[in-house]
């Protein structure tokens, strides 16, 4: 027999929660794209607790009202100049899983980030028998 439990281990009221595709690992962490103020893209460098279903959570690095890029972050450089447009929740731009949108889409999709709501939780795991 077996059962599924959820364990509530802690809520990070100060955390960030963004899309996993919008987050890149580097070899010394993890970094995002945001869009300043006058359009240009800047690298910032995060410091990740975990992810909560498909959603990192960010406790340094973000601000709430940052727009950060959700598609086409490996196209993007810093100081360059681009169009954002508001990204869709959910999945990647374009629907189908493995579908690629275009590049003009795909290089402008920001999404802002939002206070983490939900308490970070543990995986489910199976009860032994």
């Amino acid at each position: 027999m077996f059962v599924g439990v959820e364990l509530k281990v802690g809520e990070r009221p100060d955390a960030i929660l963004i899309p996993q595709r919008a987050v890149v690992k580097v070899p010394n962490g993890h970094i995002a794209w945001v869009v300043g103020a006058d359009n240009k893209v800047e690298r910032r460098d995060l410091v990740v607790a975990g992810w909560n279903k498909d959603e990192w959570i960010v406790e340094k690095g973000l601000h709430a009202g940052d727009r950060v890029i959700v598609d086409g972050v490996q196209r993007v450089a810093p100081g360059m100049v681009v169009k954002p447009i508001p990204a869709p929740p959910g999945p990647a731009v374009g629907a189908a899983p493995g579908a690629v949108a275009p590049a003009a889409a795909v290089a402008n999709s920001v999404a802002t980030p939002a206070p983490a709501t939900a308490p970070a939780k543990a995986p489910t795991l199976p009860k032994s028998k």
